[in-house]
């Protein structure tokens, strides 16, 4: 038994004493609050976690909404992003799982995706994501499986049929699928088990 967590890696914009406080505010309450309760009193089996993309602090004063709210809305880091707008950055999920290490129990990341019409960018932000996860493994945390969002394009919350996350592209007027690149790619790795 378990529940699949939300989780988001805090990176400072940059390394300000009010910056550094929040992330590590904003990491415990965010992501490792609930789940040292649980753990506590062995509600867990294992740990689902969902990762998408990093939050950047830049907080504009000492004020508990500021610690807990304010990001950076500059834009001037060099990640690259996905047709939302979301930062990636792989680190962010080795972080994570080297953080829930510490609850000894096996870690399933059971979304963890991008979206984009460039295949070649999906492909690049699945095996940079696997190479996280296979750098945190090395490092002792116990990761059971790696679960890609979506398998097939989606109805996308408040963002209707327009992003594309699925591995497998839908035509909406015809509801025909057809297999993308990284979906064979992908396949390739789980069959083999090595990143190429």
């Amino acid at each position: 038994m378990s529940i699949a967590k939300n989780t988001q890696f805090f990176l400072p914009c940059t390394p300000t004493l009010k910056n550094k406080f929040a992330v590590c505010l904003r990491d415990w309450w965010y992501n490792f609050k609930f789940m040292d309760k649980l753990a506590a009193c062995g509600a867990l089996d294992f740990i689902g976690i969902n990762y998408y993309s990093p939050s950047i602090v830049n907080v504009g004063g000492w004020g508990l909404r500021s610690l807990i709210l304010d990001v950076c809305s500059s834009g001037h880091h060099p990640f690259k992003k996905n047709s939302m707008g979301w930062y990636i950055y792989p680190e962010g999920l080795y972080g994570l799982l080297t953080g829930f290490k510490k609850y000894h129990l096996p870690i399933i990341i059971t979304e963890n995706g991008i979206c984009t019409t460039d295949d070649n960018l999906r492909w690049d932000y699945i095996r940079r994501h696997l190479a996280a996860v296979s750098r945190a493994i090395s490092e002792g945390a116990d990761v059971r499986g790696y679960l890609y969002w979506s398998l097939l394009d989606n109805f996308e919350w408040d963002k209707g049929f327009g992003p594309r996350f699925g591995l497998i592209e839908v035509d909406y007027r015809t509801f025909a699928r057809t297999v993308r690149d990284s979906a064979r790619r992908y396949a390739e790795v789980c069959q083999s088990g090595k990143l190429i």
